[in-house]
């Protein structure tokens, strides 16, 4: 049976009955008076027992329990909800809910507030291993339980960029402004680390010290990449401001602590550009090191890398091109220099010329040039490097012609317009003339380097000015001038005629003499020779001239000018010459004389006899020419060194400091006996002569006299 009740002002009244619902009862409001409960399943009177499992209890307004609630499982939903005084297993602290469940005492799946303290005995964590305070160790931990420090933050991400901590505060309109981090030891010393904006300028991270509460900004980098260590607005990748000093100030130290007994550590600057996939493919870099140069670092040199491609080979590291050394010495291509400026030349190739120095014109206007000074490595006959001076003018050419301008050898030779000087100044590059012909044995050897030919002789060309500066320019001055040419063809053996000029009158040049290959010499008037009475003493009249110029036999020779060979017993025998005499290397003439031994032999003439038959030479041969020889021939030299015009034996070689060696060049020495011809004074013999002439005068005086008397008796 139902029953409904449909006026709002209607009631439901049973009166000394039951009623007794085994369903639901629904409805929008139910004013209870006093109701007892005495549910069957309950023996405790006054007893409310609900079975519904979803909402026993079900109220919108308040619970109202005078007693004492015992709850299961409560789960409070609405917004606000007011303790007036609960009080639970024993604590008498008003206001209070104690939670005696040892593992979940308090649980919500919502927001907790707090509007007092939260004082917690225990630990305290949120989430799983989100935050985690060790209320014994006085530690916070945030992503694990056991934290190992004061604040300890960790994350499990692998993530390759991840911030684990923010720090943020709005940006000031204007100025700088910065957030910070102080960290500090005792009150006012420590430092702070600040990320800034400033307006206008940029934004960075600042760090400061602090010193006695003393805040002093160290170094700053900004969002450019620039970092300033002592300025506040570095202008490049790292700029190093030092305090204002009238001294030396150091504004950076990079320290290699390893002290051992070693030559191969160092500490260095690397300077690096990145490589491109295209060319290469390798990153770049030059540096500067200090490197140690003996044991326990106890000298230190400064080394300077840089890189390149050779080829096409991408692997080539960077390597040392300049070194100044612990003493000073500056190498260029060489690690242990051994002079104030050493250079190495980079190619190692046979007579290649490597650039020292380049001095250049302007290459805008329309005439420039340049001077270079160059060296090569290693000569073609084994002695470098060589030392060579070379130029050009370009006048407008893309490629002119260089010039060689001087040569410096190891030897001491010096040329100039060639690169193989063979004696101490050689001029010009030298003729070719038969193998035989040692320029060497002159100092100093010029050539004039336009050409004789066949067809054109007695042309004398300059190959030799010397002159004297006069009062005003050439006024006054004074000049000699030698000439060479040909002055008579014979095919292809050499016919010289050497010239001497003097300059006379308005600087005009006069030859006054000729010598030619044959021995004749054509003077451009008579010549004289000193005869002054006051430089004479002792003079005595020449006795029986006529005997004594009897004595001599006048004869006619074919005498030798020239032989290939001029060292040893190089002379030809009698018995030889007519074989030798057609020998090419041979120069002869026919001539009218006297021959030297037989003067010699004559006591009243030998003395104008000059010279002896043999004389000992002292041939040098530089190292490259002494490696040349056979064993045979080596053993008769003696080794030597020579600085200046200092010439020293092997003993006192090792006896002189390591300085002191590097100033001396190796030589190698014999002595060689060699023939030489004797001379004869023909001008003595003339005197001879007059004197002979006059004795036959004097005999030509009586005769006649005698003859006269003769006649006349």
């Amino acid at each position: 049976m139902s029953y409904y009740v449909t006026n709002e002002n209607s009631v439901l009244n049973i009166n000394n009955a039951h009623l007794k619902v085994s369903g639901n009862v629904m409805t929008d409001v139910m004013k209870l008076g006093a109701i007892e409960f005495a549910p069957p399943a309950s023996d405790v009177g006054g007893t409310v027992n609900f079975t519904n499992v979803t909402t026993g209890v079900t109220t919108s307004s308040n619970l109202s329990v005078g007693g004492t609630l015992s709850l299961g499982t409560v789960e409070v939903v609405a917004t606000t909800h007011t303790l007036a005084n609960t009080t639970a297993n024993g604590n008498v602290t008003p206001h209070t809910v104690q939670f005696s469940n040892a593992t979940t005492g308090l649980v919500t799946t919502a927001n907790v507030e707090v509007g007092g303290e939260l004082t917690v005995s225990g630990n305290v964590e949120v989430g799983t291993a989100n935050l985690f305070v060790d209320t014994v160790n006085s530690r916070v931990g945030i992503g694990t339980t056991s934290p190992g420090y004061l604040l300890d933050v960790q994350s499990t991400s692998d993530a390759a960029d991840k911030n684990m901590t923010r720090l943020y505060s709005a940006a000031n309109a204007s100025g700088v402004s910065s957030t910070g981090l102080r960290v500090e030891k005792g009150t006012g010393y420590g430092g702070i680390v600040k990320g800034f904006i400033s307006q206008g300028v940029g934004s960075g991270l600042s760090l400061h010290t602090l010193n006695g509460g003393t805040d002093v900004q160290a170094m700053t980098i900004m969002n450019s990449g620039n970092v300033g260590i002592g300025t506040t607005d570095p202008v490049s990748s790292l700029h190093v401001k030092v305090p204002s000093s009238t001294s030396l100030v150091w504004g950076t130290t990079i320290t290699n602590p390893y002290n051992g007994i070693a030559t191969t550590q160092g500490i260095g600057l690397k300077l690096q550009m990145d490589g491109s996939a295209t060319w290469y493919g390798d990153d770049k870099w030059c540096g500067v090191a200090a490197v140690a140069e003996g044991n326990y670092s106890d000298e230190l040199g400064l080394a300077f890398y840089t890189q390149g491609n050779i080829g096409s080979d991408p692997g080539n590291a960077p390597t040392e091109k300049v070194r100044i050394k612990h003493n000073g010495n500056v190498g260029i291509g060489v690690t242990s220099p051994q002079a104030p400026f050493h250079v190495k030349p980079v190619n190692n190739t046979s007579d290649a010329e490597n650039t020292l120095l380049d001095f250049r014109g302007d290459f805008t206007g329309s005439n420039h040039g340049f001077l270079g000074i160059y060296a090569t490595e290693t000569h073609t006959n084994g002695v470098g490097p060589d030392l060579r001076f070379k130029g050009a003018v370009y006048n407008n050419t893309a490629n002119p012609t260089i010039n060689q301008v001087m040569c410096l050898k190891p030897t001491g030779n010096v040329g100039i317009g060639t690169t193989n000087p063979s004696s101490k100044l050689t001029v010009n590059v030298i003729p070719q003339h038969r193998a035989s012909y040692d320029h060497s044995l002159a100092p100093l050897t010029v050539t004039n380097r336009t050409p004789t030919s066949n067809g054109t002789l007695n042309d004398p060309k300059h190959v030799l000015n010397l002159a004297r500066e006069g009062t005003s320019g050439e006024a006054y001055g004074a000049r000699a001038t030698f000439k060479l040419s040909r002055w008579e063809n014979n095919y292809v053996n050499s016919r010289s005629r050497l010239d001497l000029d003097l300059a006379h009158d308005q600087y005009n040049e006069v030859t006054v003499m000729k010598w030619y290959s044959n021995g004749t010499v054509n003077l451009s008037s008579g010549s004289a020779v000193d005869s002054d009475d006051r430089i004479k003493y002792n003079e005595e009249d020449i006795p029986n001239a006529l005997e004594t110029l009897n004595k001599l036999k006048p004869q006619k020779y074919e005498k030798l000018l020239f032989a290939p060979e001029k060292t040893g017993k190089w002379i030809p025998s009698d018995n030889d010459w007519d074989t030798l005499k057609l020998n090419d290397g041979y120069t002869w003439i026919h001539e009218y004389g006297f021959i030297a031994q037989d003067v010699k032999n004559i006591p009243e003439l030998a003395f104008l006899v000059n010279g002896e038959e043999m004389q000992i030479d002292t041939k040098t041969s530089a190292p490259e020419e002494y490696s040349n020889l056979t064993t045979e021939e080596q053993s008769t030299y003696t080794l030597s060194y020579v600085y200046e015009s200092n010439t020293i034996t092997q003993s006192e070689y090792s006896n002189l400091t390591p300085e002191e060696r590097g100033l001396y060049s190796t030589q190698y020495t014999k002595q060689i006996e060699t023939q030489t011809p004797l001379a004869l004074n023909y001008q003595g013999l003339f005197v001879v002569a007059i004197g002979a002439i006059k004795e036959l005068k004097s005999k030509n005086d009586a005769l006649e006299a005698r003859i006269s008397a003769l006649e006349s008796a």
